[in-house]
């Protein structure tokens, strides 16, 4: 037990222990200090995390719509082909029903065809003849 300059005893056990205000407000001010260079910072590195995030999205959905574009394009492909395929097995499917008919229909012979040619505008004017130009027939 020690005698105070009061004249009370205390004990040193009680004592409390005074903190340093100065050491106090150090700490207060270097904590002030550290949030305004941490939170702009964290703001920045939210908002370049965002970014990465936003721009992998984008890609990859351009990804799947490409695709998407080379998909489709094979589809179009794929049904192009079953069109020619259709009308290929159409021919053969109308000839056997001609003969399931027994329709007596045949490929004509060669000297029943016939291509019928029109005489041009030049040959026309030396055979004589007016072109619709001139007689007014447009």
């Amino acid at each position: 037990m020690t005698i105070g300059s009061n004249g009370t005893y205390s004990s040193s056990k009680n004592k409390k222990k005074r903190k340093n205000p100065e050491a106090t407000r150090e700490i207060v001010n270097n904590l002030l200090i550290l949030m305004l260079f941490s939170i702009p910072v964290a703001f920045i590195f939210t908002a370049s995390v965002m970014r990465v995030r936003l721009t992998s999205e984008t890609q990859n959905m351009n990804k799947m719509a490409n695709n998407m574009r080379i998909e489709m394009h094979n589809f179009d492909r794929e049904i192009a082909n079953y069109n020619i395929n259709i009308e290929k097995s159409c021919g053969k499917n109308i000839l056997e029903k001609v003969k399931q008919m027994k329709l007596d229909l045949e490929y004509p012979r060669p000297g029943q065809v016939k291509q019928l040619k029109f005489p041009r505008e030049p040959e026309l004017q030396a055979v004589g003849m007016k072109s619709k130009k001139e007689s007014g027939q447009l």
